[in-house]
């Protein structure tokens, strides 16, 4: 079996992706695909990416990615100590869905670790702590529990993966 990423390319959101078929099951992320994704990367607010089968322009899933911070006193205690005082710099996964008909595929995962290796390139030219990212419910906070996002102290469902994680992951070998 090849590699997963090999099924789905993946593209910046444009007018000519079919996002109308897009259906995670989920009205919120769908009304945000075909409604506002565009608007707000136009308006310079988010960027999002969708996953495409090559021979295609369906949308597999998407995710978007935007700059953000959290309160320096929602950080873990062994976090802060190393830190000043302020808010810390975050890259916000705002969203992440998988049509209904590609559940199952791995997609979800696959999304997910191209959102942490973008978050990683965007950090090296705009400096940011972790990856920020508010699960929908608790399915979902378990999904990014099992990759290593650990809670923040307002909500079970703020959570947050370190960059510097995310280095040692990505790391050759």
């Amino acid at each position: 079996m090849g590699d997963p990423r090999a099924e789905w390319r993946f593209e910046t959101l444009a007018r000519d992706h079919d996002r109308a078929s897009f259906s995670s099951g989920v009205e919120p992320l769908d009304n945000f695909l075909r409604s506002s994704a565009r608007q707000n990367a136009d308006a310079g607010i988010s960027t999002t990416i969708v996953a495409v089968r090559p021979e295609t322009r369906a949308i597999s899933g998407f995710f978007t990615l935007r700059m953000g911070e959290i309160a320096f006193d929602l950080l873990p205690v062994e976090e802060r100590r190393r830190l000043p005082r302020y808010p810390v710099p975050v890259v916000h996964l705002a969203r992440l869905a998988v049509d209904a008909r590609e559940r199952g595929k791995g997609l979800g995962e696959v999304l997910l670790m191209e959102a942490l290796a973008r978050s990683l390139r965007a950090s090296a030219e705009v400096p940011a702590l972790a990856v920020e990212v508010v699960a929908k419910d608790d399915a979902a906070a378990t999904f990014y529990a099992k990759y290593g996002f650990k809670k923040l102290l307002d909500s079970d469902h703020h959570m947050y993966l370190a960059l510097k994680t995310v280095v040692e992951a990505f790391k050759p070998g």
